[in-house]
């Protein structure tokens, strides 16, 4: 079985930050895909030949894996309960306010962008369209969005760098 251990030369033996952490479990999502590739490729062989790789190996690796991205997962989840941004809400809350701001922002951008791209007219005849909202007053608030969004993720990312993972 393969062991994942990221070293940084500045933390103390047997600690790990957050962002650690973070890199470790995108590293195991990778590993998960392939051993899921691999074995895939292996599950079935002409008849009178052997697989490339041996599919309970495969198996057992994939389920150790999962085994440790479970406690991975879990840990990095109670550190994200536990761990206050500056603003006083904890990191998962934080995590919770970066996304909603972020699908926010998407979507009154494809109002703006709806709402700018209007076909024009090109004599008397053709229907006439009009603009609903005030395209100018979303475009202050995508920026004003895109600016919340920019602070979350520095706090976010400043917690993820000082904390130690739970």
């Amino acid at each position: 079985m393969l062991s994942y251990e990221i070293k940084f030369p500045n933390c103390k033996p047997n600690t790990m930050k957050l962002a650690e952490a973070l890199l470790l479990r995108a590293d195991l999502k990778r590993r998960l895909e392939s051993l899921s590739q691999r074995l895939q490729q292996n599950i079935v062989v002409q008849e009178g030949m052997e697989p490339a790789m041996d599919p309970s190996e495969l198996l057992a690796q994939l389920d150790s894996t999962y085994s440790e991205y479970q406690k991975l997962v879990g840990r990095i989840n109670e550190t994200n309960q536990q761990v206050k941004l500056e603003s006083g809400d904890s990191l998962m809350e934080g995590l919770v306010k970066r996304e909603t701001l972020t699908d926010k922002r998407q979507k009154l951008m494809l109002f703006v962008s709806t709402g700018s791209n209007m076909t024009r007219r090109y004599n008397s005849t053709d229907i006439l369209n009009v603009v609903t909202i005030d395209i100018a007053g979303l475009n202050r608030e995508v920026d004003d969005l895109s600016k919340q969004i920019r602070e979350v993720d520095t706090a976010i990312q400043q917690a993820n760098w000082l904390h130690d993972l739970i």
